[in-house]
């Protein structure tokens, strides 16, 4: 008994060092990939072949089809490539999940401490470049292979254990149990690769025989779309799209494998099981590929007529992705994005504050929006991860993250110390506010710098900046104004005379907020507008 616990814990070891390695792998991209990221996404969204060819190269690079199908995730919600193209990549990345196998399936795990050591050595010597990428590509694939070799270790002296043995060769002679054995480990591992290297190392010991290798197959594939289905479940529509997309792909590509059954099987025989599992996963899923690329619009348009989408509340994130915060440059660009949202409906609800008072509906919504939303845009860009030696992306990284915390100042002046001023003064002040020149002046000026500010910063307008700061200066000196009028009022008005104060107190500190809003450089990729020969962001 002690024996079979030993195995056990092999197996189990195994596979946790195996998924450990996928995930270092999966790390090993997302540093490497930086700062031609715009340039490849451009030509992605024009052409079908090269979205296809991307989701191969993604995924067989981060050793998972979950990695390449967020990252195409991400930029669909970016705009930078369509539902279809996001498909379309989601396909390539299911048929370049197979090289994982076909290594695997190669007689090279005694390899694993050289490339340990290659690894460490590269780290060592290396400075931050491309040595240390390489360090950690090699990384990754030596601890790939040892936990294959864990595997093959605990595999062995299991299955020659009689009781043992006759289990799993019940469990293997009946196919349909043997899919969904495969499928339900893949959702519970929520690796394909994993499962697949575990059956690999179960047919080197001679308890998968080669009719094994397409239920094994089938159930893999199919349980490949459990990440993505659970991803999506209350997610974005865009999420849900693309994991119903995934589901209906994957289910048609079984679908289809079961039709051809024979041919697959004629393909994998003469090469004993570890080789039938290898051809029998490319055949199935580059058949899903060839059977569904030219309907990926049709794909598109199925989803989304299943899924059609609704209106966001202003609190939900419209374009952040936390599966993409270890990609600096697309989750910065999807932070913009989401920014310019929180922007526009700040703008929104302080010209409702201050025409309709604190207690309408429609101010309360905005107001619980516009703090959930600067909340969960903070949040998000605290853990963005650092782009490392990129000196490009690590300045656009300081100064989005410079202007997400001003925006967050004037979110809280605005949403919490304004609104409850508002709400206590609101129906003292509001005739007051109406009815004086002076004051009505100071509002406009108010609502002026406000207005400019957010433009500004939305837009990328340098003129509305400066003519912000213009108002802002205006303000101040009109506020001043005031505050020497209100030294000689009478005692009666006390109460309206301190809420005044705070008025003005509170008037300058949004004043001073927003034109920091204003200053803060959001978003370097605006279009030129030409003046004078110029080029100045619009």
């Amino acid at each position: 008994m002690g024996e079979k616990v030993l195995w056990i814990l092999e197996i189990v070891g195994g596979l946790a060092l195996f998924l450990y390695g996928v995930e270092e792998c999966t790390r090993s991209f997302r540093q490497g990939f930086g700062g031609r990221t715009k340039t490849y996404m451009a030509a992605l969204s024009r052409r079908k072949p090269a979205s296809f060819l991307f989701g191969v190269l993604l995924s067989a690079a981060a050793q998972s089809s979950s990695v390449a199908t967020s990252f195409a995730l991400g930029m669909t919600d970016a705009g930078l490539l369509s539902l279809g193209g996001a498909v379309v990549v989601m396909m390539g990345a299911s048929a370049g999940a197979t090289f994982v196998t076909l290594l695997l399936s190669l007689e090279i795990v005694t390899f694993a401490p050289l490339l340990l050591a290659l690894s460490l050595i590269g780290s060592h010597l290396s400075d931050g470049g491309i040595l240390e990428k390489w360090s950690g590509l090699l990384r990754s694939i030596a601890l790939l292979l040892t936990g294959m070799f864990l595997l093959k270790l605990g595999v062995g002296p299991l299955t020659a254990d009689p009781e043992t043995l006759r289990l799993l060769a019940a469990a293997a002679g009946n196919p349909l149990t043997l899919g969904i054995v495969a499928m339900a480990l893949t959702a519970l591992l929520q690796s394909s690769s994993a499962v697949m290297a575990l059956a690999l190392a179960l047919a080197g010991s001679g308890v998968l025989e080669t009719s094994a290798a397409l239920p094994v197959v089938l159930g893999a594939h199919l349980g490949s779309t459990g990440t993505i289905l659970l991803a999506s479940l209350g997610g974005k529509t865009n999420a849900r799209r693309l994991g119903a997309a995934t589901f209906l792909y994957k289910l048609a590509g079984t679908v289809a494998a079961v039709a051809v059954a024979p041919f697959l099987g004629h393909l994998a025989e003469g090469g004993g099981t570890k080789a039938a599992l290898v051809t029998t996963q490319m055949g199935v899923a580059w058949l899903n590929a060839l059977l569904l690329f030219p309907f990926s619009e049709r794909l598109e348009a199925l989803t989304t007529r299943l899924f059609p989408g609704g209106v966001t509340r202003i609190g939900e994130p419209l374009y952040l992705n936390d599966d993409l915060v270890d990609f600096p440059q697309l989750a910065l660009f999807l932070l913009k994005k989401e920014m310019t949202r929180l922007a526009s409906a700040l703008e929104g609800f302080s010209l409702l504050l201050f025409r309709d008072g604190p207690a309408r509906k429609e101010v309360l919504q905005l107001r619980e929006g516009v703090t959930t939303l600067g909340e969960t845009c903070l949040d998000y860009t605290f853990r963005i991860a650092s782009p490392g030696n990129d000196a490009g992306l690590l300045a656009d990284q300081a100064r989005t993250s410079y202007a997400m915390i001003a925006l967050k100042g004037l979110t809280d002046l605005l949403a919490q110390g304004f609104f409850f001023f508002w709400q206590g003064s609101f129906a003292l002040l509001r005739p007051l506010l109406s009815e004086d020149a002076r004051w009505r002046k100071l509002e406009e000026l108010l609502q002026d710098v406000l207005r400019l500010s957010l433009r500004a910063f939305v837009l990328g307008d340098s003129a509305s900046s400066r003519e912000a700061q213009g108002q802002k200066e205006a303000l101040e000196k009109q506020a001043e104004l005031l505050r020497r009028s209100l030294a000689g009022r009478e005692q009666g008005t006390a109460g309206e005379t301190t809420a005044l104060l705070e008025y003005l107190f509170l008037a300058g500190r949004i004043a001073g907020s927003a034109t920091q809003v204003a200053r803060a450089e959001q978003n370097e990729e605006r279009p030129p507008n030409r003046k004078n020969g110029e080029n100045e962001p619009l």
